[in-house]
């Protein structure tokens, strides 16, 4: 028997209360969903996601992205996807507010690669 998973698929803006270390805390934000379908198919009780912010400013390390088509995101001011990666249940996902396009996934995945050091 195949195994349900949720409707959010590797690509999908939402909004998520993200959790910080430091200083300790949450606030309702934006995130990008990572992982797979295939680990969505593993993982029922988990999604992987990484923080956007609209802080541009604030985050321009290697690791981090400021999209180019934030807009067509959803996303309602200049944003930047953070290398902040972290899991919540699905049901913590507050909704989907749009789709990263192909080029700004392409961009992403080139600096998760380098923030984990993968090939």
């Amino acid at each position: 028997m195949r195994k349900r998973t949720h409707g959010f698929q590797r690509g999908d803006v939402v909004v998520v209360p993200v959790v910080f270390a430091a200083p300790a805390g949450s606030k309702i934000r934006p995130a990008l969903v990572i992982s797979s379908n295939a680990y969505h198919r593993a993982q029922l009780v988990n999604v992987l996601i990484i923080a956007i912010s609209g802080n541009v400013a604030g985050h321009q390390t290697a690791t981090d992205y400021t999209l180019k088509d934030w807009q067509a995101s959803g996303l309602q001011r200049p944003s930047v996807v953070t290398s902040f990666i972290t899991t919540v249940a699905p049901s913590d996902i507050r909704h989907t507010i749009g789709r990263l396009s192909t080029n700004d996934l392409r961009e992403v995945d080139k600096r998760l690669r380098l923030s984990l050091d993968l090939s």
